[in-house]
């Protein structure tokens, strides 16, 4: 028994939209099911990358964000927060992602005054900025006027 085929030239173009179709299908089902990219050569560190000026935070394959290496200057909350989502897509970082950058990677004027961070709680007017406790030697949360100018830098999500 012997089986021929017939493949023209012409016929390649299907053919080869066949198997992207299949071999795509294969990664969105791998990546679906729970499994990491890497199952398909890839972990979160290869498939995503942060825009100049700005340091990946991760670990172990998996990626939380991009924090901007340096302050971006001084601005009101609301207004950092705008600038960080106009300019990058982001916003200002929570508590936990700065300090968790600020604890593990090497960024620039990470401890040298107040930054504007996401959290906030109580009153519409005030905001909650994050500060290096020289007593105590850890990160604090302090409330302060949102409409204060305080240094802030920006934080993409992944």
């Amino acid at each position: 028994m012997s089986i021929s085929l017939k493949i023209k030239k012409k016929d390649l173009w299907l053919l080869s939209a066949i198997m992207v179709f299949l071999i795509g299908v294969g990664y969105v089902v791998a990546y679906n099911s729970g499994a990491a990219p890497s199952v398909m050569g890839h972990d979160a560190s290869e498939i995503f990358t942060c825009p100049t000026a700005f340091t990946k935070i991760g670990n172990n394959g998996y990626v939380l964000g991009c924090m901007q290496n340096t302050e971006r200057g001084g601005a009101a909350q609301y207004t950092a927060a705008e600038d960080c989502f106009d300019n990058y897509g982001g916003r200002l970082p929570f508590f936990i992602e700065s300090k968790l950058a600020f604890d593990n990677y090497n960024l620039i004027d990470e401890n040298d005054d107040d930054e504007w961070i996401s959290d906030t709680e109580g009153s519409p007017d005030t905001g909650i900025v994050l500060q290096w406790d020289t007593v105590r030697g850890k990160w604090s949360g302090n409330y302060r006027d949102n409409d204060l100018v305080i240094q802030y830098r920006c934080w993409i999500p992944f």
